[in-house]
């Protein structure tokens, strides 16, 4: 046996150049519990939406894809619904985060895991063979058109496809609001500008592209008539 001498990188170090600029090694498990804990939850309301949407329009409940899946808190919502979840993501060492911490609960007859960008994943899964695709702050990540395009390739007819994200923290109290947000939105711009800080052309461009799809909120998606329906 021998060793080798490692450098951890994290979500601010330098990397190589690329769109996908969002990037936590697997072993730093310092980031991950800290993101996991810290992070919004998705409430049990907002998944019910969801499930009920679905439960509207198909009874079927055999496979779901869980898009850029992180550390898999959305994978391990969907097992509770649907016989087998497919949890993948751009980013291998995020493939083996989710893994680590999904196995314990759940083994290979419930959860399986690809890594793969979500725009290639039509040639990694049979097409017509999901009954739900979600995509957790997932889908202003990564090419509109080729992600639309292999959704659809994998969505079952009748299948549902659930895209969503959290925006920037905002106090709703308007007192709060006043005196609070702008030094909250001054936190926020520090902290991001460590990420994008002498980045190369491609991981600036990326993070432009996440940010101006998420100011859309979403309106930015071209869902084509003849192939998506009650777009909401």
């Amino acid at each position: 046996m021998g060793s080798t001498t490692t450098s951890k990188k994290s979500l601010y170090s330098s990397q190589q150049d690329s769109e996908d600029f969002w990037k936590v090694d697997a072993d730093d498990h310092e980031f991950w519990d800290a993101y996991v804990s810290s992070r919004p939850n998705y409430s049990q309301p907002f998944y019910k939406i969801i499930h009920d949407y679905h439960s509207s329009h198909s009874s079927s409940h055999a496979l779901a894809h869980d898009v850029g899946c992180g550390a898999g808190q959305v994978t391990a919502e969907l097992a509770k619904h649907y016989a087998h979840v497919i949890a993948s993501d751009t980013d291998a060492d995020h493939v083996a985060v989710a893994k680590a911490r999904l196995t314990k609960d759940f083994d290979t007859s419930r959860i399986s895991y690809t890594h793969s960008k979500a725009e290639d994943l039509s040639t990694h899964h049979p097409p017509s063979s999901a009954d739900m695709i979600a995509a957790a702050e997932a889908i202003v990540l990564m090419d509109r058109d080729a992600g639309l395009q292999s959704f659809a390739r994998l969505l079952k007819p009748g299948g549902t496809l659930a895209a969503w994200f959290y925006g920037r923290p905002t106090f709703s109290d308007p007192e709060l609001f006043a005196k609070a947000q702008p030094i909250l939105d001054k936190i926020m711009v520090r902290n991001w500008k460590k990420v994008i800080e002498g980045s190369a052309p491609r991981r600036a461009w990326g993070f432009k592209r996440c940010a101006d799809a998420m100011e859309s909120w979403l309106d930015f998606l071209p869902f084509e008539e003849g192939t998506w329906r009650d777009v909401h």
